[in-house]
């Protein structure tokens, strides 16, 4: 199987999240792993499945991300991402990866997202405490500050171990998939 790594990182936390996919996978596997800036469409012949990353802004990811997805064919492909502050249920989160999963193209094979907190530029929060009892504070800045504080500590210890096992458990569908795939064309 040849399994190939690759992700968007601004601050940091995609990359970390992104190296402990990369060292959750089979070490019998032929892996990869690269940041989307220094990788080229024809490194992609015959790899089986992706792991593309990205870090969430505005409920999608950069542009470079969606024409890398759009252009990957024939192949398994499993999404991950941090975020400052992702959606309180599940759902929320789920959706953020739905956004990005319709540019995988209809003839490769969606295996799931993983989505983590990851701690933000701060700027960020400088920026939303200045509006703090201006026309713009509608009561909401107080709880993104806390939300904020809270994403300093991530992506932390528990957030990688399960980025870790989100790829062991993707590489195992991705051959479940293959297996079936196979005894189907048998049967045929």
């Amino acid at each position: 199987m040849r399994i190939k790594v690759v992700y968007d990182s601004k601050t940091g936390n995609t990359k970390k999240v992104a190296d402990a996919i990369y060292s959750a996978l089979p070490i019998s596997a032929e892996r990869d792993i690269l940041d989307i800036h220094d990788y080229r469409s024809e490194e992609d012949d015959g790899w089986d499945l992706y792991f593309v990353g990205f870090w969430i802004r505005r409920s999608s990811a950069s542009v470079e991300v969606l024409q890398r997805l759009s252009q990957l064919h024939h192949c398994g492909i499993a999404l991950f991402g941090t975020c400052g502050i992702l959606p309180v249920d599940a759902s929320g989160a789920i959706s953020l990866a739905e956004t990005v999963s319709v540019w995988i193209p209809e003839d490769s094979r969606y295996l799931g997202s993983f989505l983590c907190r990851g701690r933000m530029d701060i700027s960020v929060r400088n920026c939303c405490a200045a509006k703090r009892g201006t026309p713009e504070d509608d009561g909401r800045i107080d709880q993104f500050l806390r939300a904020f504080d809270e994403a300093m500590l991530h992506p932390d210890a528990a957030d990688l171990a399960a980025a870790g096992e989100f790829a062991r458990n993707t590489v195992k569908k991705l051959q479940t998939f293959a297996q079936e795939d196979e005894q189907d064309h048998i049967a045929s």
